[in-house]
């Protein structure tokens, strides 16, 4: 299977800093600032290197130690904690990807809000109606356009929408 980086012949080449978005809009909120007192494992070098180790293991057929030894080289994780997350991704394939799309989606949904919405957006209003969301991605946006539609105003006409789209009601 070709890379589909140009400048690498293999995913093993890859570096986790190419697989980052260097002119979206906004940033990934300061990992130091969320967690003051833990380890920084959230951080974006360590999202995208388990995005390689788990495509590795799972479509590329990569080794158990393939995957450690890429995450060793590649974040400042301890072995341990570094074993510990490749059997996750081992066992969970698509995790990390999953876990990567559903990111992107909120970040983007929130910037749209906020974009439209302008001073009355309120980001934990925006949080209520994304918490209270029932079923896969598609039905969350729905709800968080209803909600910008409606001016940021919740409407429980959504969850018949919901309802509706999830059990044919």
């Amino acid at each position: 299977m070709p890379c589909l980086l140009p400048h690498a012949q293999s995913l093993s080449e890859v570096s986790p800093t190419s697989l980052l978005d260097p002119i979206r809009p906004w940033p990934y909120p300061s990992p130091a600032l969320q967690h003051p007192y833990k380890p920084v494992p959230s951080s974006p070098i360590f999202r995208a290197s388990r995005l390689v180790v788990d495509t590795g293991l799972h479509a590329l057929g990569w080794t158990r130690q393939e995957a450690v030894d890429y995450l060793i080289n590649h974040t400042a994780m301890t072995t341990v904690k570094v074993e510990n997350e490749v059997d996750r991704y081992i066992t969970m394939p698509g995790q990390a990807l999953a876990y990567k799309v559903g990111q992107l989606k909120l970040m983007d949904l929130r910037y749209k809000a906020a974009s439209v919405l302008g001073d009355e957006f309120d980001i934990k209003k925006f949080h209520d109606v994304v918490l209270d969301s029932v079923g896969p991605l598609d039905l969350v946006e729905d709800e968080v356009n209803a909600w910008v539609n409606a001016g940021g105003k919740k409407l429980d006409v959504v969850r018949v929408i919901q309802c509706i789209k999830l059990w044919s009601c």
